[in-house]
């Protein structure tokens, strides 16, 4: 069979009539406005909530919620029973996917942290280089102006003519050192009072908030064991049966050939039972 109005081949349970008696995909009708022209004939007016309540209408569309929830309960049997073949595998491989990301942030933080030292050890040896340069620029002028090949000459010299008064001597020595050499030494030894400082606090760094934790990504997920006594006596042969429902909330029962039973609720949760 195929859709009146764009001609899309359908089964039967996919079709719905109009009240003209032309049948059309029921995504036609869904997405109509709630008063709208016959698209098909354009000769009426459609209420789209009556056309949906009309009584083949009304079966078609439960049967095709039957079957889209069937359908997803089937798949998650199939996700189920591809779990079983081989848990460890399966937990293994998203295990793996969750060690690839740790490996990933690990290299990243450690690619980052050892630029964040390696620019700060740069800045410390420019600092270095910059006090070396400017010491050097202040006592330039100074060790171009110290002869200190004349004033070996000339201490070499009073010690030919064998002057006898020291104390003369002394005091002239200590003049030229107080005045002269003294200063100068002192400026030529100021590089050597820089030093390098180890730093005494490692840094307080909260590695979850740094690096990052593993968790569930809904807060709701909680995996515990299942301790409630159960007792079943009906076989379902691979079927499902509603077996509760309080609301709009219902769970399903199903059953598989190793006598396991399979409770799944309105939101998805699975627990595995076993006679």
């Amino acid at each position: 069979m195929q859709c009146d109005y764009c001609n899309e081949k359908k089964d039967a349970i996919g079709l719905l009539s109009l009240p003209c008696g032309y049948l059309v995909c029921s995504h036609h009708i869904k997405s109509a406005e709630d008063n709208f022209k016959c698209f098909v004939c354009d000769e009426h007016m459609i209420n789209r909530q009556l056309c949906l309540e009309m009584a083949g209408n009304r079966k078609k569309m439960e049967k095709m919620s039957f079957v889209e929830k069937e359908k997803d309960i089937l798949n998650i049997c199939d996700q189920i029973d591809q779990f079983k073949l081989d848990p460890k595998s399966f937990l293994e491989k998203f295990s793996d996917d969750i060690k690839n990301k740790i490996d990933l942030k690990r290299e990243v933080l450690k690619t980052n942290f050892n630029k964040l030292v390696d620019n700060y050890y740069e800045s410390l040896l420019n600092d270095v280089k910059e006090k070396q340069l400017n010491i050097f620029d202040s006592i330039q002028v100074d060790l171009e102006e110290i002869n200190t090949k004349e004033i070996r000459e000339k201490l070499n010299l009073d010690s030919k003519n064998n002057l006898t008064d020291y104390q003369l001597r002394i005091k002239s020595l200590v003049d030229l050192r107080s005045s002269y050499l003294g200063e100068h030494l002192k400026k030529f030894q100021n590089f050597q009072n820089i030093e390098f400082f180890d730093g005494e606090e490692e840094p307080e760094i909260r590695m979850p908030k740094f690096f990052g934790t593993i968790d569930f990504k809904d807060s709701n997920d909680i995996f515990k064991s299942n301790s409630i006594p159960f007792t079943y006596s009906k076989s379902l042969s691979n079927e499902f049966e509603l077996i509760a429902q309080v609301g709009l909330q219902y769970n399903l029962e199903l059953s598989t050939d190793n006598d396991e039973i399979i409770i799944i609720d309105s939101e998805y949760h699975i627990i595995i039972l076993q006679n």
